[in-house]
């Protein structure tokens, strides 16, 4: 008797373990997520030296055009970059009534009553103004590509322009398509 209670229960744990895996079979469903991004370029960061500027130039209120500065930003090795929009950023002038210039940051014998006025294209065209916040958006036709400003001081409206130094920043935001 004690055989066949044994034979009987060995052949039940048998039985349930060919059942086991069926009964813990629980369906999966994974699901991946990621993006396909546009190449990148390198950029370069341009330093550029305004000219000087009399005080005595610079007494009617808007951009000096003495001033005119060419500047480029250059984008190489693009590779799979069909375009990409820039996004001008900087601290603008709040003390002028124009709110498409940046703001003279020097902090020792800053040049009162100045800001500097940004311009897209070239120095000829006096209606492409780039205020903090705007976007370009620009079309790539090859790996290399430039980025033509224009950089020029500006006389506000607030006062009477003095002799002293300038300084500005602005930092480009570039997203590739």
């Amino acid at each position: 008797m004690i055989h066949r209670t044994l034979t009987l229960a060995l052949a039940t744990a048998i039985a349930g373990l060919a059942t086991a895996p069926a009964m813990a079979q629980n369906s999966s469903t994974i699901t991946l997520t990621g993006r396909v991004t546009a190449g990148t370029c390198t950029v370069t960061n341009p330093t550029i030296t305004m000219p000087d500027v009399s005080a005595k130039d610079m007494t009617a209120p808007g951009r000096i055009v003495a001033s005119n500065t060419p500047l480029t930003i250059q984008l190489s090795g693009c590779s799979g970059v069909t375009g990409a929009r820039l996004t001008f950023g900087g601290t603008a002038d709040r003390d002028t009534d124009v709110t498409t210039v940046f703001k003279n940051k020097a902090t020792t014998g800053a040049a009162p009553h100045t800001a500097i006025w940004l311009g897209h294209t070239s120095c000829t065209t006096s209606s492409n103004d780039l205020s903090p916040g705007a976007t370009r958006d620009h079309t790539f036709t090859s790996g290399t590509f430039s980025i033509p400003l224009c950089a020029a001081y500006y006389a506000k409206s607030t006062g009477v322009v003095k002799a002293g130094t300038f300084s500005s920043t602005f930092n480009v935001l570039i997203t590739y398509q």
